[in-house]
Order: structure tokens, then sequence, then C-alpha cells
């Protein structure tokens, strides 16, 4: 029996209010692209701690990678054409296939191209992908939707959602981390950035952003509804309010866990069985 805060409870929203909370997520960052952009833009240089999360990110996303391309696992195909962009054929088994999901302007996407791995950046508003393309005219851009991603099951190495899920009420995060669930393959990491709680608050907090609704999480909170997905936490990032910033901030890294098979029965690799390993400091 799980003990610790349950933040994914109640009754399942209807498609209005889906509809209304994106719509105004999407309005409110259709009006700021473009400070946005320019307010973010520059930031990684200054984080060494933010660029080590993201370059383990890389790193064992290109491990899955090579391990689905020496298993001959090659079902993980895209949906469409719009998750297809994601990766060169002519890479197939050599180069990691993620997705950055809430990409705004793009510069993870960018920072994760840039590491060797081929990023799809994905956003609901249409201003941020028309900037994005603008900055980076030689990666692939799409709108879509994190809660139903144009992406086949077990069809991507990797996923990044940074400061993206903080705009969903805190009740449909189980929901969109069953959607990363789903287009993950096995061993394939997970990466998620949020502004965090102070102290030892026990659940998420509105908090007052300048762009659209938003929760801070604890820590911890996020890791039990990872676990509760079905994901295993390695690693994790806490660090306090950066210059421009008013919250501290936390970064999760797990990962959909590897099965193996004995005499026809699946199983959990154990050796990716462990609980996560704190990482503390300032970026």
């Amino acid at each position: 029996m799980n003990d610790g805060p349950r933040v994914g409870g109640g009754a399942a929203d209807s498609g209005r209010d889906v509809t209304r909370v994106l719509r105004r997520t999407r309005d409110g960052y259709d009006e700021v692209a473009d400070l946005y952009a320019d307010l973010f833009a520059g930031q990684l240089p200054a984080q060494p701690l933010t660029r080590a999360m993201l370059g383990a990110f890389a790193d064992l996303a290109t491990t899955a990678a090579a391990s689905r391309a020496g298993a001959g696992d090659h079902d993980g195909r895209d949906r469409d054409a719009v998750a297809s962009r994601a990766a060169d054929p002519r890479d197939a088994g050599r180069r990691a296939r993620v997705v950055d999901a809430g990409c705004g302007p793009g510069h993870i996407t960018a920072h994760l191209s840039g590491l060797g791995v081929d990023t799809l950046g994905v956003d609901l508003t249409p201003a941020m992908i028309e900037r994005a393309r603008r900055d980076h005219p030689t990666l692939p851009f799409a709108l879509a939707d994190m809660l139903a991603l144009p992406v086949a099951d077990r069809g991507l190495d990797g996923l990044v959602a940074w400061y993206s899920i903080i705009h969903l009420p805190p009740v449909w995060v189980p929901r969109v981390l069953a959607e990363f669930h789903r287009v993950l393959a096995d061993g394939a990491p997970l990466l998620i950035a949020v502004q965090a709680t102070d102290g030892d608050i026990p659940a998420p907090q509105p908090h007052d952003h300048r762009v659209a609704p938003s929760h801070r999480w604890p820590a911890d909170a996020l890791a039990t509804l990872l676990r509760d997905a079905g994901f295993v936490e390695s690693a994790r990032l806490l660090h306090p309010a950066g210059p421009g910033e008013r919250t501290p901030g936390a970064i999760l890294l797990a990962s959909r866990p590897t099965e193996r098979k004995i005499v026809g029965v699946p199983i959990r690799n154990p050796s990716m069985c462990g609980p996560g390993l704190p990482v503390t400091g300032t970026p």
C-alpha cells in the first residue's frame, strides 16, 4: 500500500474541461512566445548541473537505442509522418529518437540535438512552434498534445518534459505519465523538470505563473506518480532559485524498466529497481 500523497485521484475530467485548460495554456503562450524565447535564450551555458542531467539523459537514450538495434527491435515505428521526422531513417539503430514534449521555443530540443540524439520538438502553441522553427531551421518541430502523442507504442528511445507538465492540473499528471510510458521503449529514459515546492509541502501547490495556470511540485510526490506509472527513478537534481527565477526547481530522471524473459515469463531487469539517487546543488 502506498502511503504517499495522492494527487492523481478523482473523477475523470470531461472533454470540455480538457479543451478549456489546454486552450488557456495555448493562448497564454501564443501571446508571449517571442518574449519567452528571448528570456530563456542562453541560460543553459550558466547551468552546468542542468546540462549534466541533460547529458546523462542523452547517454541513456543512446544506450537504449543501441540495445533496441542489437535486439532487432524495429517495431517502434511512428504513427504518422509527424513523428517520423524525429529521426533520419539512415540513422536507424545508430542514433536515439527522442521527443521534447512541450518544447516551447526549442532551446532544449536544440541542446539535445547537439548531444547527438535525433529530437523532435512538439508543443501545443502555434506561436512557439513558429519561433522554434525560425530559431532552429534544421530541426523538426510539430504541433502536438502531450496527452496524445503521435508516436507508436514503445516508439521512442527517450522523452523530455521540460517545465511542461506544470501546466496540467495535478489530477491529469498520471494520465500524461501513462502516455509517456506508452511511447517509451524498454530501458528508455524520461527526464522531467518542474518548479518545486519549498520545504516539506507534501502535495503540488498552485503557482502564480505569469503565462498560464501552473503548479509547483514536491519532488517526492512526482516520484511517487512516476513509480505508480511504471517508471524507475535513477537520479534527481534539486536546486534553489537561480538568477531570474522565483522558485526552486527539481529535475527527475527515470526510465521504463527493461523486461527480460525467463521461460516465457517477462521480468523487470533487477539492476534497474534500486532507489533514486538524490543530487543537490545550484545550477
